[in-house]
């Protein structure tokens, strides 16, 4: 038996954030090139990004902290698209590093990285987007050439580019991810990151962190 979990009249189907994202230029962008949506429904777009992002870390906070929560939608309702608008919000409001497990078949991390890479395309200068080559034999050996971001990094002209990283949702790949980070962990302890999971029904994080759980 399943067990269907109906939004459509919670009152708080959109919860108070925890703190103001500003809208950027990277946000704006993926908004104004959704052009087969309606004025309302950028709105709503905008009014959910910003109300999902609100309820993560706030990266100005200079205390380590971590966050962690769900969001559900209808399928076929819209869910790359709006976890694609989160990825622009992030980086626009100071997220270093993001982690997209983008589907556990080569077929929907190819569909997620195309998508990604597109909205992201025109700030190829202060983004650098990754994904596996599925063409190539070995998937895995190439998460060696991750670059982990220098949030430290103050220089002038050649600041550290941020990092959008989209991965398989298997053991190997993931393992792989967090090897890299641990061998730069000088570098990420500094990071603002932000994991998103497109299939959070298979084997996801745990929601009840914050409660000790």
């Amino acid at each position: 038996m399943s067990e269907i979990i109906e939004l459509e009249n919670s009152t708080d189907k959109y919860p108070d954030p925890d703190w103001s994202p500003d809208e950027g230029p990277i946000f704006n962008s993926i908004l104004s090139s959704l052009n087969h949506f309606s004025p309302k429904e950028i709105n709503t777009l905008k009014h959910e990004t910003k109300s999902i992002l609100g309820k993560c870390i706030n990266p100005n906070e200079a205390d380590a902290r971590f966050n962690t929560g769900i969001a559900i939608g209808h399928v076929q309702s819209g869910k790359t698209t709006s976890f694609t608008s989160l990825v622009g919000l992030a980086l626009d409001n100071n997220f270093h590093f993001i982690i997209v497990l983008g589907g556990r078949l080569n077929s929907l991390l190819n569909q997620n990285a195309n998508e990604i890479s597109e909205k992201l395309e025109n700030f190829e200068d202060s983004v650098y987007v990754f994904a596996v080559d599925p063409e190539q034999v070995s998937k895995v050996k190439q998460i060696v050439d991750l670059p982990v971001p220098n949030a430290k990094d103050d220089s002038l002209f050649f600041k550290s580019k941020k990092t959008v990283s989209i991965n398989l949702k298997h053991y190997d790949h993931i393992n792989k991810v967090a090897a890299v980070i641990e061998k730069n962990k000088n570098l990420a302890k500094h990071l603002n990151a932000l994991i998103i999971d497109d299939e959070a029904d298979n084997a996801s994080l745990n929601n009840r962190i914050t409660e000790e759980e």
